[in-house]
């Protein structure tokens, strides 16, 4: 684990999902300080974590220009994680492909610029598998710029493809900061975002699954697959990220594709209930089928992918949290 002793963080999007399983990450550390940046603060059932004496909460939109500079000034993090993201699932993005694009392009190049201005020393940035091309095999890395992005996802993905491209300036051309791009697969668990008509599709079937919303409508023939990773998971890569130097991008997930359908029969043991299915075959879906190699995860960061949370035990404590927490979840 990377030795934080005496260090700042800043963690960006702190309220969402990922944000907040990274904040109580560092906080299993030794690290001195942790600035959790909200847009909106939403205390309801993760006050614990953000009421820690070395959490300060700082409440900023940075959408709007000026925003990320003062939030750099004023809390001077030695490394900042990136989290802050307007994301969609399927339906959203097929219906509006520009709502992802605008927002977060305007957010990362401020973000970006701001760290430069301040001399941050690191920065790890969430990108995306959606940014690879449509290839028939397991992706690797240097297959990002092989073509455009699959067609569904052509806006987000080169939106992710563009701040990949920022780093990578600030990294290699002006060193100024060491930068990490950790392109995620399918992230599920705990303080997801549980709305039905902008969710993915993971934390959607666990609502419907908690609140037994049955029969069970279901997008597409439930044959798609996906890598889907736990949460926690992603958090522990995140803080071993940062030892690395220069600039890299690395594939993040399980090495494990579930589908559709996997994923539901997965819920129905945790759960212990069958309910009807209705396939919905009309309705908005994306690729089929994307795998990606995690040699450089392994390689770098050290991480077996046999070793991470398995499909089973994170479905099991994430419909546990959601259950226990039905009356303040964000949905």
């Amino acid at each position: 684990m990377t030795d934080l002793k005496g260090k700042k963080v800043l963690v960006t999007g702190a309220g969402g999902f990922i944000g907040i399983t990274v904040v109580k990450k560092l906080l299993e550390t030794e690290v001195d300080r942790v600035f959790a940046q909200v847009k909106n603060l939403r205390p309801y059932y993760y006050d614990d974590i953000l009421n820690s004496p070395r959490v300060t909460i700082v409440e900023s939109d940075l959408t709007i220009p000026d925003q990320p500079s003062l939030v750099l000034e004023n809390c001077k993090p030695d490394y900042v994680i990136v989290s802050n993201a307007v994301s969609f699932g399927a339906k959203f993005i097929q219906e509006n492909p520009l709502a992802l694009i605008n927002s977060n392009t305007i957010m990362n190049v401020n973000l970006f610029s701001a760290c430069h201005e301040h001399r941050v020393s690191k920065i790890v940035y969430y990108g995306s598998t959606t940014g690879y091309p449509d290839l028939e095999k397991n992706l690797e890395e240097e297959d990002m710029f092989k073509g455009d992005p699959f067609e569904k996802y052509f806006s987000v993905g080169w939106m992710k493809r563009y701040s990949e491209i920022l780093l990578r300036l600030y990294s290699e051309k002006l060193k100024s900061m060491d930068c990490t791009v950790l392109r995620l697969t399918n992230v599920y668990g705990p303080y997801d975002k549980y709305d039905l008509n902008t969710s993915h599709f993971t934390p959607a079937m666990i609502r419907k699954f908690c609140e037994g919303m049955f029969p069970l409508e279901v997008w597409g023939t439930g044959e798609d697959s996906r890598d889907l990773i736990y949460s926690e998971d992603v958090a522990d890569i995140t803080i071993k990220s940062l030892s690395l130097s220069g600039f890299n991008a690395i594939n993040v997930g399980s090495g494990k594709n579930y589908t559709v359908n996997e994923v539901i029969e997965k819920l129905e043991q945790a759960l212990g209930v069958n309910p009807e299915k209705i396939y919905q075959e009309d309705k908005p879906t994306m690729i089929s089928k994307r795998s990606v190699c995690l040699t450089k995860l392994k390689t770098l960061l050290g991480v077996d992918s046999d070793n991470l949370t398995s499909l089973e035990k994170g479905l099991d404590i994430t419909t546990n949290w959601y259950n226990n927490n039905k009356g303040s979840i964000y949905r």
